[in-house]
């Protein structure tokens, strides 16, 4: 029997990932950083018959909350539980990443590049990774790919459904996927494609607005009211800019996390927030005409639709007002799969946030988020550059066609 090269490039990968994953157990369990505790009363309290939103308040959307349950009716302990279940996400990563190769005829190095990135940043993160439930939307994000390179879109819409079920940031791919799909279907068909997702949001969030509503809301506007984080953009130029004796800062701790206040900061989180929604938009925008000038008979090359996916997520995650180093694990397998002239420069870039990020987190964070020392400030600041110079390289690149119905060279 003859394997695929992408199978085998997948099954090494998360081959050396369970050595590594089994070594860091220990020490993830140790460090204390995670939301575990919280995730295991969730748990505790729904299998004593209370109701999420209604009966306590949690910060998780409902797939959060059905994850938590399910984990405690595993064997063993909940951290064992929660980290084998991570581990299987992070395999699911890999093989989405993997098939979206061979879908796109990548080469085996392509491939071996892209699963390596896939896996090496929630190995890098073992704190995060296996006490956190991020790489849920990691692999979900990898199959969603896979979903629109194959033009399967009612899996693309349920995937998408999955995504929000799990953490809300995945919203601001709908515009552009919309306009993708609007490049292959009548807008009849792609309201039949919708409909999977939609329904399986409605069977899952519904009874839980019907009985908390309120409860379900205030977990959403948790997020929306939270103030400018620490590590974000705009945070890490007001303490950059404080370090070099323009005006101070104030720190508190809410929401779950170490944050700036003051009306700078306010400004500072509404203009980045501004520029978030406008970046989005404008790559939207770009999809928009590109397909438009094109004609009816011409799609946009798959390459540049997984940048899109890319720009649009960094775009949101670069200029957020809240920027931890989990969200790193979302962008792995989405700039993993940029290929061609971008695949170089997207692998190194990605490599270099990470590294930035693991310097400062879990080392020198405390020194960072309690005393703003300079030397976590300063690479907080240069991790943040590097995620908008990843944008600059996922940008996609869409122009009119030539005479003879042929796109000109777009560095692909």
């Amino acid at each position: 029997m003859r394997f695929r090269p992408s199978t085998i490039v997948a099954a090494a990968v998360v081959l050396v990932s369970a050595v590594v994953w089994a070594v860091q157990y220990r020490l993830a369990a140790a460090s204390g950083v995670g939301d575990l505790p919280v995730y295991e009363h969730a748990s505790r309290l729904m299998r004593l018959g209370e109701v999420p939103y209604r009966d306590f308040a949690l910060e998780y959307p409902p797939g959060g909350a059905g994850l938590f349950f399910i984990t405690d009716l595993l064997p063993g302990s909940f951290g064992a539980a929660f980290s084998i279940v991570m581990f299987g996400f992070l395999a699911l990563a890999v093989a989405g990443v993997t098939a979206t190769c061979a879908a796109l005829g990548r080469s085996t190095v392509g491939t071996a590049v892209a699963a390596t990135v896939t896996a090496g940043v929630p190995l890098v993160f073992a704190s995060l990774s296996q006490l956190r439930y991020d790489l849920v939307l990691t692999a979900l994000l990898a199959w969603l790919l896979w979903a629109v390179v194959t033009n399967r879109w009612r899996a693309v819409w349920t995937l998408i459904g999955l995504c929000l079920l799990v953490k809300l940031v995945p919203v601001v791919l709908v515009p552009l996927l919309a306009v993708i799909q609007a490049q292959r279907d009548r807008p009849t068909r792609i309201a039949r494609a919708m409909l999977p997702g939609l329904a399986l949001v409605l069977v899952v969030v519904g009874p839980l607005a019907a009985v908390a509503p309120s409860g379900l809301w205030d977990s959403v506007a948790y997020h929306l009211e939270r103030p400018l984080q620490i590590e974000a953009l705009g945070a890490s130029l007001l303490i950059t800019a404080h370090h070099l004796g323009f005006g101070d800062v104030a720190r508190v701790n809410s929401y779950g996390s170490d944050n700036l206040l003051g009306a700078r900061a306010d400004t500072m989180a509404s203009i980045s927030g501004l520029v978030a929604v406008v970046l989005v938009l404008a790559i939207v925008a770009v999809v928009a005409r590109a397909s438009w000038r094109r004609g009816p008979d011409t799609v946009i090359p798959v390459d540049e639709t997984i940048a899109a996916v890319a720009a649009t997520l960094l775009a949101f995650i670069a200029f957020g007002k809240v920027l931890s180093p989990q969200y790193l694990l979302w962008l792995a397998p989405v700039v993993g799969l940029l290929g061609g002239r971008r695949m170089v420069p997207a692998a190194v870039g990605m490599v270099t946030a990470t590294a930035l990020s693991y310097a400062v987190f879990p080392t020198l964070y405390r020194s960072y988020t309690e005393d703003l020392a300079a030397i976590p400030s300063w690479l907080v600041l240069a991790r943040n550059v590097v995620l908008i110079a990843l944008l600059i390289v996922a940008w996609p690149r869409l122009r009119r066609r030539t005479e003879d119905g042929q796109s000109p060279a777009t560095g692909m």
